[in-house]
């Protein structure tokens, strides 16, 4: 094999480069091959025949056929096209089980089949296979046929590295484990530190038997029996990462592989239909538009396209917006608001596809808004363009990390889990160097907050648009509020003292909280506006604490894809759970929003209730936890009940109320540290809250609180000396509008005096 190898260098060398099927890695892999072949290499390509076939059925016949090379063989390139069978029908329209019963069991062989074909006759003899890293079969064909063999990396070194060691991930409890550590990952070579948030999405999940999985996983023990590994990425981006990956293969950073002249290729790579925008662009000023591509793979939620329509809109900024068809999914269609297209008109142009590069190149793209796809990461680079980072799965999470935390050259999309209109809308102007409506340092200059980040004001104190209804009751309240004689305040001093003795300096302000029924028991009053049901005797059967309760108030809405990844998040953790689904939770028209056998699959394990009695429910022993809104009922009736709380704020005051809980009491979590609502990270958090050592440290300062609620309402307490007082101010101040009024009345020239 050595002398076979050697004898391959004394003569033109001959590479096979087959493409993963999948549109960004062919990308790359067809240039990586034009990059080959200009250093003097004979290449033969290698597509699927699916591959080729979406390239090749929207273009012109030409007298090369489908051979997408005679360009590059035109300009005097040596390169060969061949095609592979992945196993099933040319024209099938792939879902996502076929590709993978191809890529992990059918491709193989035929692959198999055609190197050999080519190694028996090719001339000059083929000397080496470039396979992309995820082929799961390169290292056993190469060693086969005696080829030396390099694996072709197409997303990040770190990504590549955090892959490689899986290993230590697993043994040090950050990856595969039924609760998967939180603290950060600083024991990899090469990589100083990480948080787990920012690992790869499959490298933060609990189930490790997913497709994904079993792919990475199989392809990360196929790696280690290469001879070489090419990644695209330059080695000053990433130089500690790529020196430690040298230490164990000989490693190369050869990127970024873009088309000679960063112009649009030769070679057709397209799996889609390309839309040309020039003369759009050619009307825009310099730097003005925002290029919007989430990328050839990911799929959005219905509600995410909603919210970055209207934050476009809101704007004022021009676009462009590549929307797939299957932007939401295979078989539902996206829809836009109501009077979109023609709200934005001249200043906004959507396309199902285009020619990124010829796109983003074009002079009047100021910014672009990205997935954070590794290609589309080092094109925006290319051109100067200011990242806006909205990943959603893989390598992409770890992209943003790079794009916003280290080289600083683009900013998050949304900071919360959920995408907003108004937050969308400030990101761009931010980002696109229009002014913002708002600044986004600490506030430190309000009297009685010590400090807030802007994050964690009120969602109506984040928007942009302040001319809504809720903006005008708010003014309007907090107007009137100023005539008012006293203020009571359902809270308690020792809580929030330096911020109640800040009021009091501008009008009569008195804690009196927390303001529950006597005995905290169901109150004597009805107060629900909906039918309670009981679930006595079910917790009846549960163990002491083992039981979370999951509400979100009386008012709040989320998405369907949230309460899809809570409902899943819940199975996964096996934690016993009381969960209150109001039928309008997600909207009024929409009642159908558990996964599908939901119910069925919780058996004992959970009780889905429309309306409870929520401080019969949480006083019970069997409740040992709380994921909540944050309300503020919610969490005093929680502390009062000493249980920690797993906070998912989605409007008004509960961002506010998250920091109290999470940041300043340190009495709960977050269920999500990132935007996107995850089935894993709901499961690890659950447990963590329920199970784990930090449980038991929430619950210690949880206690600390309880009492000092408790001692607030004892007879000589905060709020009850404050209600005390409140009713001795106010008889006052009747006693003297009274005088004054008798007075009025003895002296009734006073009026005129």
């Amino acid at each position: 094999m050595v002398e076979r190898k050697m004898e391959d260098t004394q003569q033109k060398l001959h590479a096979i480069v087959v493409a993963y099927p999948l549109q960004g890695h062919v990308n790359p892999a067809v240039e990586l091959a034009m990059k080959l072949a200009s250093k003097g290499f004979s290449i033969t390509f290698i597509n699927t025949q699916s591959i080729d076939y979406q390239i090749t059925k929207g273009r012109q016949p030409c007298a090369a056929g489908n051979d997408i090379f005679a360009g590059a063989r035109e300009s005097g390139l040596d390169i060969r096209y061949a095609t592979v069978s992945d196993g099933f029908p040319v024209g099938l329209d792939f879902n996502l089980e076929q590709f993978v019963e191809s890529q992990l069991h059918l491709i193989w062989g035929y692959v198999d089949e055609l190197v050999g074909k080519i190694v028996r006759t090719a001339k000059p003899p083929v000397s080496c296979l470039v396979g992309d890293t995820f082929h799961l079969w390169s290292s056993t064909i190469a060693k086969k046929y005696e080829l030396v063999n390099v694996s072709f990396w197409t997303q990040p070194a770190l990504v590549f590295n955090l892959y490689y060691h899986l290993d230590l991930l697993k043994r040090n409890g950050h990856f595969a484990s039924s609760c998967n550590r939180t603290d950060i990952v600083d024991y990899i070579p090469g990589i100083k530190a990480i948080e787990p948030r920012d690992l790869t999405s499959y490298l933060q999940e609990t189930d490790v038997s997913t497709w994904a999985h079993q792919i990475v996983d199989k392809a990360f023990d196929n790696v280690k029996g290469v001879d070489f590994i090419l990644y695209n990425t330059v080695q000053e981006l990433e130089s500690e990462t790529i020196s430690a990956l040298h230490q164990k293969k000989p490693s190369f950073a050869i990127g970024p592989i873009f088309p000679s002249g960063f112009t649009k290729s030769i070679v057709a790579t397209s799996l889609w239909s390309e839309s040309d925008c020039t003369q759009w662009l050619d009307t825009k000023p310099t730097g003005s538009v925002l290029y919007v591509s989430f990328g050839s793979l990911a799929q959005l939620s219905q509600d995410n396209i909603m919210e970055i329509a209207h934050g476009l809109w809101l704007s004022g900024v021009s676009f462009i917006w590549v929307l797939r068809r299957d932007m939401v999914s295979s078989e539902e269609t996206y829809s836009l608001p109501v009077g979109f297209e023609d709200g934005v008109k001249d200043r906004g142009l959507i396309m199902t596809w285009c020619s990124q590069i010829g796109v983003i190149s074009h002079p009047s793209v100021g910014g672009f808004v990205t997935h954070c796809g590794w290609n589309s990461v080092l094109e925006g680079i290319w051109c100067s363009l200011p990242l806006l980072c909205f990943p959603f799965f893989a390598d992409q999470t770890t992209n943003r990390k790079l794009v916003v935390d280290d080289w600083k050259i683009g900013i998050n999309l949304c900071d919360e889990k959920s995408i907003t209109r108004d937050e969308v809308a400030d990101k761009i102007n931010r980002l696109m160097s229009k002014k913002s409506d708002k600044r986004d340092d600490t506030i430190d200059y309000i009297p009685g907050v010590r400090s807030i980040e802007p994050t964690d004001l009120m969602s109506y104190l984040q928007a942009t648009d302040v001319s809504t209804v809720v903006h005008r009751i708010i003014y309007k309240a907090f107007k009137d509020v100023k005539k008012a004689d006293f203020i009571i305040c359902n809270t308690v001093h020792e809580l929030e003292s330096e911020t109640i003795s800040a009021l009091h300096q501008k009008q009569s302000t008195y804690a009196i909280g927390p303001v529950f029924p006597n005995g905290f028991t169901k109150s004597t009053v009805a107060t629900s506006l909906w039918s309670e049901s009981d679930s006595t005797q079910w917790l009846d059967t549960k163990p002491h604490g083992s039981v979370l309760y999951v509400s979100f108030g009386s008012y709040a809405h989320t998405s369907k894809h949230d309460i899809v990844e809570i409902a899943h998040g819940l199975l996964l953790s096996r934690v016993n759970f009381v969960w209150v689904l109001r039928p309008d939770i997600v909207s009024s028209d929409d009642t159908d929003f558990l996964p599908v056998g939901f119910e069925n699959q919780i058996k004992d394990q959970g009780l889905i209730m429309t309306w409870c009695c929520q401080i019969d429910v949480i006083s019970h022993p069997a409740i040992g936890g709380f994921l909540t809104h944050c309300g503020w009922n919610s969490i005093l009736e929680s502390i009062w009940c000493t249980l920690p709380l797993i906070c998912f704020p989605l409007l008004t005051d509960q961002f506010t109320n998250r920091k109290l809980v999470v940041d300043d009491w340190k009495i709960g979590i977050n269920l999500c540290d990132r935007k996107v609502v995850r089935r894993d990270e709901v499961s690890i958090k659950i447990n963590r809250l329920m199970h784990e050592k930090t449980s038991e440290d929430l619950r210690n300062e949880i206690r600390k609180l309880r009492k000092t609620l408790e001692n607030a309402l004892a007879a000589d307490g905060s709020s009850e000396k404050n209600l005390t007082q409140l009713i001795k101010d106010v008889k006052a101040k009747i006693q003297k509008r009274q005088g004054h009024a008798t007075w009025q009345r003895d002296n009734p020239l006073a009026n005129h005096a």
